[in-house]
């Protein structure tokens, strides 16, 4: 409420009313936002002073989502949103609202990640999928014969989620019998093949995708090679739109 009042105040500025201020430093609004979330991974892409108030904007990636904040010049204080006060519209919202593709140095670390590479071809997308899931699996088998028209790779990534266990185990137990992601599917819980690397490897993946990448919701999740970010289930129309 307090970033509203500001931000109101400041829009009733005069326009010859112009304080120039400077703006904190990258690091110290990364430093700043992790105090918040310590585990989530932040990339300030550009500060700037906010038109002509003495107010700074932030664009930054909180994970894998795109957001726009606001800071006194000292980083004190942190503003969500701000509102035309002529108007009413939300600023940073409609700047939100004009999707950007994740960046290289994200999708990178995505790869870092990959379990299950199938297909072929040069192009690809990222599957963060799971075992014992009903959706995520018919996503999968719709992926695996559009890929095949477009001559794609798909790159997965299993990442359990929390309240599937018997996804969780089972994705362990084909991981340490080094397993195909299709025998994983089709597989269950070995009491017999359950190793420290397999378990370590689903952590780290639920760690990344959870809480660095802030990517919380429910399997499957989609990203293209040039970073285009689709959440839930998808028919062919939709695949083909997220490939342009």
């Amino acid at each position: 409420m307090l970033g509203l009042v500001l931000v109101f105040l400041f829009a009733c500025q005069k326009k010859e009313d112009y304080i120039k201020v400077s703006c904190p430093s990258e690091k110290q609004l990364v430093e700043v936002l992790k105090k918040f979330n310590p585990e989530l991974y932040i990339k300030i892409e550009k500060v700037q002073q906010f038109e002509k108030v003495p107010l700074c904007e932030v664009e930054l990636w909180a994970g894998a989502r795109y957001a726009i904040l606001y800071t006194d010049p000292k980083a004190k204080y942190l503003f969500p949103t701000a509102f035309d006060a002529s108007t009413g519209e939300n600023v940073s919202a409609k700047k939100v609202s004009q999707q950007k593709n994740l960046p290289k140095d994200i999708l990178e670390q995505f790869e870092k990640h990959v379990n299950f590479v199938v297909g072929d071809g040069k192009d690809y997308i990222y599957l963060i999928t799971e075992p014992k899931n009903e959706k995520a699996e018919e996503t999968y088998k719709n992926l695996l014969q559009w890929a095949k028209e477009k001559n794609m790779k798909i790159k997965i990534i299993v990442r359990p989620e929390d309240f599937n266990i018997e996804g969780y185990n089972t994705a362990i137990s084909a991981l340490c019998k080094k397993q195909s992601f299709d025998q994983m599917l089709k597989g269950y819980y070995d009491a017999s093949a359950d190793c420290k690397e397999g378990r370590a490897t689903l952590d780290k993946n639920m760690k990344f995708v959870n809480a660095q990448m802030g990517l919380t919701f429910p399997n499957p999740i989609i990203i293209t090679s040039n970073g285009k970010l689709w959440i839930g289930q998808l028919n062919k129309d939709q695949f083909e739109a997220l490939l342009k």
